[in-house]
């Protein structure tokens, strides 16, 4: 099979390798798309992709192969890959929170992951999808679960007022889950334009630009509206947590998507008098006899095929990822969610 393997210095290479067995308990999915997210592109600008290391973490797919033991799927299925191992023996994963496990990999950051044409991966971490989705669309399963995941540490309430910081790809799901889940009012805010206009297409009821996003700007906004949660997406170097946290009403709740590059200065004054809550939000969970966030993400995706589609800016062959990285990178240009297609 063809996978893509970095190069060093922002590049790629073609390479070839053995097809993956199923081993007992897993399947092996024909990938049919892989999105480029923005932790693929933090480590692709930073040159941090390790040698010959093959990223992607949202992966949809068709299974082709089954390993023993495995009844719950079968060969022609379309799943959507929750690419995530963790040792299943800790506290944090019978807790069903795996992501937090001291054991946990990734799919794409520490293991091999789908910019390539073939992936194996445990069958419990594949979850059916309907024949007819575009395979784009399925891949969005993995950011849609992290937004789901993001709201509950948050502790959305159906009737909320959310602010949703950032409109890239994981704050554009974000309010659309917002809006899903039944928020009374989903905010957003977005530097450029295209971002705006497909915010509102997915539930915004107010897009905030730049000026109107910092921390001064939202204290004043947050006297006259109150705001129960606040979803930080963007990360960086920014200072959206302080932003976030001038925001929210008292005993407000701000959840933390981003990944943020250093340490992060904390608005101690507004935690200490507002009585704030600041929650990090890691991944997915799946906790024992409840639905798994990526459960719930498949029940999204389905039922918002068609809002979904339209964050779906680019879509690339596997053999031109260096161009689909490029696109990612280039906002300028209108890039949302750029979507590697190794059957194109």
């Amino acid at each position: 099979m063809v996978a893509a393997a970095a190069a060093g210095d922002q590049s790629f290479r073609l390479t070839e390798r053995p097809v993956p067995e199923p081993a007992v308990g897993e399947v092996r999915v024909r990938v049919e798309a892989c999105g480029i997210c923005g932790s693929d592109l933090h480590l692709y600008r930073s040159g941090r992709l390790p040698e010959g290391h093959t990223p992607g973490h949202e992966i949809s797919g068709i299974i082709d192969a089954v390993g023993p033991k495995v009844t719950s799927l079968q060969v022609g299925n379309r799943v959507a890959v929750e690419p995530l191992i963790s040792c299943r023996k800790c506290k944090a994963c019978l807790d069903g929170k795996a992501a937090i496990c001291r054991k946990a990999r990734l799919f794409g950051v520490h293991l091999p992951g789908g910019l390539a044409e073939y992936i194996v991966v445990p069958a419990y971490r594949a979850y059916p999808l309907s024949s007819d989705l575009d395979p784009a669309v399925a891949a969005m399963t993995e950011p849609v679960a992290v937004a789901l995941h993001g709201l509950a540490q948050g502790q959305f309430e159906p009737g909320s007022r959310v602010l949703v910081l950032g409109s890239g790809s994981v704050g554009l799901v974000s309010v659309l889950a917002a809006s899903w889940l039944g928020a009374k009012e989903v905010w957003a805010t977005a530097r450029h334009e295209h971002q705006a206009e497909l915010a509102r297409t997915l539930g915004a009821s107010r897009v905030l630009s730049e000026s109107e996003a910092d921390p001064k700007a939202l204290a004043q906004l947050g006297l006259r509206h109150d705001i129960d949660l606040a979803i930080e997406t963007v990360g960086g170097s920014a200072n959206t947590l302080e932003a976030a946290c001038a925001a929210v009403r008292p005993a407000g709740h701000v959840s933390v998507l981003g990944l943020f590059e250093k340490g992060v200065a904390l608005p101690g004054l507004s935690l200490v008098f507002k009585e704030i809550t600041v929650r990090g939000s890691n991944c997915y969970t799946r906790p024992s006899g409840e639905k798994a966030d990526f459960q719930r993400a498949t029940t999204l995706v389905e039922e918002e095929r068609e809002r979904l589609g339209l964050l779906i800016s680019d879509r690339v062959a596997l053999s031109n990822v260096e161009q689909a990285f490029e696109f990612a990178a280039d906002k300028t240009r209108g890039a949302i969610k750029v979507s590697v297609q190794p059957g194109i």
